[in-house]
């Protein structure tokens, strides 16, 4: 039972691990992204999960807009949402880094829910092998 209740606790430390690098990697995004007014050019759909149906979709925006130094850039978010939110022509501010534009971030475009699932779904499987660790040592 020790060894399974170990299992649990590293799959919930890796999971956790996981959220965290991703957390961190946006907010170092963030910090050094530039911003800019866009224009959604099209969305598109990803299916996502299971073959055969089992999944869902995700809708992309792709955006278009310029930078400071006058260059047009077309991209695809770096992220997408289960529910349509975009449509062409539409207007937006996304985040973009400036050593490569194309890598665009739109607003609300998921990400901190993942994140949070991540660690979420590390930490109780953490506790609950620790949990496991505590009665096999208190049942003997």
């Amino acid at each position: 039972m020790v060894l399974i209740a170990l299992v649990f606790v590293v799959i919930g430390v890796v999971f956790a691990g996981i959220g965290i690098g991703v957390a961190r990697s946006s907010r170092r995004f963030e910090a050094t992204a530039a911003r800019a007014r866009a224009t959604v050019t099209d969305v598109r759909s990803r299916a996502v999960g299971r073959g055969g149906g089992g999944g869902g979709l995700i809708w992309i925006p792709v955006v278009r807009f310029e930078t400071p130094d006058g260059r047009t850039v077309d991209a695809e978010a770096g992220g997408g949402t289960n529910v349509k939110q975009w449509e062409p022509g539409q207007s937006l501010d996304v985040s973009y880094d400036p050593a490569n534009p194309a890598d665009v971030r739109v607003p609300g475009s998921g990400g901190g829910l993942i994140q949070a699932v991540f660690i979420g779904i590390g930490v109780l499987f953490a506790l609950l092998g620790l949990l496991l660790v505590a009665l096999s040592v208190a049942i003997g």
